[in-house]
């Protein structure tokens, strides 16, 4: 199956679980995570109708961007972003779904405002509490967090990210979503925020149950793609 045809074939997958879900397909945005795939196949996803494209590392696709000199992709880092590496998105990252602590928040709204170049963001949730995912586990500490961002010129915080925890286990997955939910719904009506109602949850082992709980952006790469190749850089 060709590039083209698997793009179809998940865009209608994904319209059905919306359906399913009693919720309108165009609330949900496909982000192509092309973390250690090569431009050329982005180009090919591009020209094929994909427009969304998340990356990990910021040097890879800082390389990447470079390379494909095409203003059309929308560019999201969803990875953990190390604070020394924050003068590098403005201009190249349209999303930062991975903000954290109130110091990368400072760092990423100097330097946008340095060189004036506005981003969207999310805030980043750890609801599994594994020490090996980044995020704020503590919903007070999120809320204030959120707080802060309305301080922001040049960060327009538009909602939540989280990752759901390595199991198998359907019901704790679900759990994990749920909670993500229910957080950004009373952030929202706390804070009366009317543009922060984005949920980036649910990548390939586990998208159909994150679109059944809200998810509007789904981080998909090897359903899309296939198996990663080998990383191109390191950050």
């Amino acid at each position: 199956m060709s590039l083209k045809e698997r793009l179809t074939e998940l865009s209608a997958e994904l319209a059905e679980l919306a359906i399913q879900a009693g919720r309108s397909p165009e609330e949900i945005k496909l982000i192509a995570v092309s973390k250690t795939h090569p431009s050329e196949l982005i180009a090919e996803a591009f020209q094929a109708g994909q427009l969304r494209f998340g990356e990990n590392r910021v040097q890879e696709a800082s390389e990447k961007i470079e390379r494909l000199q095409n203003p059309g992709i929308e560019w999201h880092l969803i990875g953990h972003l190390q604070k020394n590496k924050a003068r590098f998105c403005p201009g190249r990252f349209d999303w930062i779904h991975s903000v954290d602590s109130q110091e990368l928040l400072e760092l990423l709204e100097k330097q946008c405002a340095l060189q004036g170049q506005p981003m969207q963001i999310l805030l980043q949730a750890n609801l599994s509490q594994e020490n090996s995912k980044s995020g704020i586990s503590d919903y007070d500490n999120l809320c204030r967090l959120l707080e802060k961002t309305q301080n922001c010129q040049w960060l327009y915080c538009r909602g939540l990210m989280t990752m759901a925890a390595a199991t198998d286990d359907a019901n704790t997955i679900r759990r994990t979503f749920s909670q993500l939910r229910t957080w950004l719904e009373k952030l929202r009506e706390e804070l009366a925020l009317t543009a922060f109602t984005e949920l980036s949850m649910g990548m390939s082992s586990d998208y159909q149950i994150a679109i059944a709980e809200g998810a509007t952006m789904v981080r998909l790469g090897t359903t899309l793609f296939g198996e990663r190749t080998r990383l191109l850089t390191i950050q």
